[in-house]
């Protein structure tokens, strides 16, 4: 049938634009509602609106309330974020909380979303050294009106990150970052040099293993 080759054929494109040929991106939708308490955030499948979320922003988990199209400001702290991540234990990006942990949503078209799936791999392709390939997925977590029936077009954006490769340091336009408790934090150059040489002889993450709050620059987060 030639409808539902050409279906196929969409679909397969689709999956394409998804991993970009730089990062491999889960684009998931499904609308699956369970009340809150009975998931932990890590493995939520929707969200309610206005809904207060249980878990504190910290060490893995950052909250954002951004609207889309993103400014060039809200791509640099995403990008700042991610690199932290990397470089400490990984962590997730949720964009659609407001300050503190309210969910609000993000309205994005289904459209819109593969657009800024391929932004944001390109961004992270050209920004981030080296390439975090593999490393970072996106999902569009949907949001849901308290009577269980989907917002249309509201979701709450999924970034996650897994922790980088041991031996090394991931820069952004040549700085070093890393996650220190709830902030991410610019590291000075002899620091983050003394730390890639350290990783680069021992081969294992010492992020755990040093005082971050004792050095770096403590950078901005906006949650409006």
């Amino acid at each position: 049938d030639k409808g539902e080759r050409a279906e196929k054929k969409a679909s397969d494109k689709d999956k394409k634009v998804a991993s970009s040929g730089i990062l491999n991106f889960n684009t998931s939708s499904k609308v699956e509602y369970y009340p809150p308490e009975t998931s932990t955030l890590k493995n939520r499948t929707s969200f309610t609106t206005e809904e207060q979320l249980l878990e504190e922003e910290g060490p893995t988990i950052e909250y954002k309330n951004y609207v889309y199209p993103f400014l060039p400001a809200n791509i640099l702290e995403i990008r700042q974020d991610i690199c932290g991540f990397l470089n400490t234990r990984g962590g997730r990006i949720y964009i659609g909380i407001q300050h503190p942990k309210k969910v609000v949503g993000i309205e994005i078209l289904k459209g819109e979303r593969k657009d800024l799936i391929q932004g944001l791999a390109t961004e992270i392709a050209m920004k981030i050294d080296p390439i975090p390939n593999g490393l970072i997925d996106m999902q569009f977590i949907p949001v849901l009106f308290k009577n269980g029936n989907e917002k249309k077009n509201e979701c709450v954006i999924k970034i996650i990150v897994k922790q980088g490769n041991s031996n090394q340091l991931y820069y952004m336009n040549e700085a070093a970052y890393i996650r220190a408790g709830k902030d991410t934090k610019k590291l000075d150059n002899a620091t983050a040099n003394t730390l890639s040489k350290l990783r680069q002889i021992e081969g294992q993450n010492l992020a755990s293993e040093l005082d971050f709050d004792d050095f770096g620059k403590q950078l901005p987060t906006s949650y409006e």
